[in-house]
């Protein structure tokens, strides 16, 4: 069996045109049993893609390709503009709570022209991963390019150690003739370092006839024509990067058969269930010992809690002294007690900003 493992949706912006309808209904055409996700640092199709597998009775896997900062997240250099890709999917719902965790703080922590992560965010969040090397853009594949095979090698340990045997050595075939000597050099890393291969396709429409269209759709992403000749194009052969058979997969791997049983082997190792239908809500962190009705209380929590941040945050203020007296009663708040005007005016003076002047309204249109 055969899986494809690196999928673009049209939630890889500006540079996937696949329609995930479209893309299952081929899918099922092509008789495949399972299919992964891996838009670009996001996951904004993860959910529909889950929804529209299953409904087909095709096994979804979620994944990410990742950007991977060359250093720290932190960075703003001008080098930080051109981060590793790697491949990310859920082996389970550990992997997938973890793949939110990366996207999220990718966004948040690390958005630099790109959403990314770095090494210690990874080690952070590897339980329930598999982890494939990445395209011509990974890390290991730039060390290859530029001539530094030990780097490669030092890479490729670096992640077996992170993720033991879920780390796999990504092979892909797009007719491009300045990658030969990285083909060559990612078997004989894999040789070295003992690290099993899979084959990949780097998909981003449905069908060879779409390859003009997601052209056009990078142009727009990159500002370009589609006359100009130095603008960015899909590499080697552009009408390639397509949901393929099987057997067109296979016989672009002659000569290394478990590169493709490998994929289907991960296919069956991730096992991911989603749960809809009914609200899920992160759990909160309280003080122990606490029954259910004291954590839900107000009176148990809220006075010590505002009390504490009007110290502490309102410092050089009158905000300590006007509301010590309101809070010193360790009753719940009520419309009785404390006034919605007092509270937008507690409030402001906690966040240190100037409450607005009140203001009456009047059902006059004049």
């Amino acid at each position: 069996m055969f899986a494809h493992l690196h999928t673009h949706t049209e939630f890889s912006l500006l540079d996937g045109l696949s329609r995930i309808p479209q893309l299952m209904d081929r899918a099922v055409e092509l008789g495949q049993q399972a299919i992964g996700l891996t838009d670009h640092g996001v996951l904004y199709g993860a959910v529909q893609f889950y929804k529209e597998a299953k409904v087909r009775g095709i096994k979804p896997i979620i994944g990410i390709e990742a950007y991977v900062a060359q250093g720290s997240r932190h960075s703003r250099e001008p080098q930080d503009k051109q981060p590793y890709h790697l491949t990310l999917l859920a082996k389970n719902n550990a992997g997938y709570a973890n793949l939110l965790a990366l996207s999220t703080k990718s966004h948040l922590e690390g958005y630099y022209y790109k959403p990314r992560i770095d090494r210690e965010l990874l080690e952070q969040h590897r339980d329930g991963l598999i982890a494939l090397s990445g395209c011509a853009t990974s890390e290991i594949s730039r060390h290859l390019l530029d001539g530094r095979f030990d780097a490669a090698v030092n890479t490729a340990r670096y992640y077996q150690q992170l993720f033991g045997g879920d780390y796999y050595i990504e092979l892909q075939e797009h007719g491009i003739t300045e990658h030969e000597p990285l083909s060559r050099g990612l078997l004989r890393l894999a040789e070295e370092t003992g690290i099993a291969v899979v084959a990949t396709n780097d998909l981003h429409y449905v069908k060879p006839e779409d390859a003009p269209f997601q052209d056009v759709l990078l142009c727009i992403g990159t500002n370009s024509t589609v006359q100009q000749d130095d603008r960015m194009k899909m590499s080697g052969d552009p009408a390639c990067y397509y949901l393929k058979s099987e057997d067109e997969m296979r016989a672009l791997f002659p000569n290394h058969p478990e590169a493709i049983d490998n994929a289907g082997r991960i296919a069956e190792m991730c096992d991911l269930t989603l749960e809809f239908g009914r609200v899920q809500l992160p759990k909160a962190d309280v003080p122990p010992g606490l029954s259910a009705d004291e954590r839900a209380s107000a009176s148990k929590v809220s006075p010590a809690g505002i009390r504490a941040k009007l110290t502490t945050r309102g410092a050089g203020l009158t905000t300590s002294s006007r509301w010590s007296g309101r809070l010193a009663s360790p009753t719940t708040f009520s419309s009785s007690t404390i006034s919605p005007s007092t509270l937008v005016s507690a409030a402001s003076s906690w966040l240190c900003v100037a409450p607005l002047p009140p203001r009456s309204f009047s059902t006059s249109l004049a």
